[in-house]
């Protein structure tokens, strides 16, 4: 779980208003399918 951080240095202020999730979600399975390719 430490690539989170990694991707976004700012992630603690996005962790904070609770976007962070959202967003990282939404992300992860791009980079995911990305990565497949």
């Amino acid at each position: 779980k430490g690539f989170y951080w990694m991707l976004h240095p700012d992630s603690h202020y996005m962790f904070e208003n609770g976007s962070f999730s959202r967003r990282l979600c939404r992300r992860f399975q791009q980079e995911s399918s990305n990565n497949r390719h």
